[in-house]
């Protein structure tokens, strides 16, 4: 899980003493370059961020004389997400890589959304659409592109970059950060995707239509 000796320490705190809460972080622990000899634990004081208060507090561990604390792992530790972490390094990998799955997603779907409103007019001009005017299927032929175009915007704009400026650069303020911008992707891929699939049966029913003519 990284570098070599190092491992995840789960911590609990009974009692935030800022919330008076229950917060469990996750520890990085390292090997220590100069550990201490004949020695089998030791406590070593370390800085942690209350999650819902942002400050800071000082909270004491015990690792081997031969380990040194390093920081805490993930933001999300603050957030209880790692808590079966260092159980199931799967979990650890699953929820690094949650962003990128989710863009990964967000891009496939623009290039399909994106392809989907040619594609339909290209049907639609091998189905004779120019040669029936009037009713409302003609009229309701270009809502399935329409809304193949309202799609690949939802998806553009869940990959938007956005610039935010942090006053607070914690471990907790930057979970903070990344459990909203998942949230604004998965709000905007879950209309992209709406709109895609409400898009595709309206194309389907158009064109069944007008075969049926």
């Amino acid at each position: 899980m990284g570098e070599q000796g190092q491992r995840l320490l789960q911590h609990l705190v009974p009692e935030c003493p800022h919330c008076a809460h229950r917060h469990r972080f996750a520890l990085l622990i390292g090997p220590d370059n100069e550990p201490l000899l004949f020695a089998g634990t030791q406590e070593v004081p370390v800085q942690l961020v209350c999650p819902e208060t942002r400050q800071s507090f000082e909270g004491r561990i015990t690792i081997g004389s031969n380990e040194q604390f390093l920081r805490i792992a993930d933001p999300f530790a603050a957030d209880h997400s790692f808590a079966a972490a260092e159980a199931d390094p799967e979990l650890a990998e699953w929820i690094r890589s949650s962003r990128q799955t989710s863009t990964e997603y967000c891009k496939t779907m623009l290039t399909a959304s994106s392809a989907g409103v040619p594609v339909h007019f290209a049907v639609l001009q091998y189905l004779d659409i120019s040669g029936r005017t009037g009713g409302w299927t003609t009229r309701a032929a270009a809502l399935p592109a329409l809304l193949y175009v309202l799609a690949a915007a939802a998806f553009a704009l869940a990959q938007r970059p956005r610039l935010v400026q942090l006053a607070d650069t914690s471990a907790a303020a930057f979970a903070t950060l990344r459990r909203t911008t998942l949230r604004r992707i998965d709000r905007l891929a879950r209309w992209g995707t709406t709109l895609f699939l409400l898009g595709s049966v309206g194309a389907f029913l158009v064109f069944a239509i007008l075969l049926g003519r």
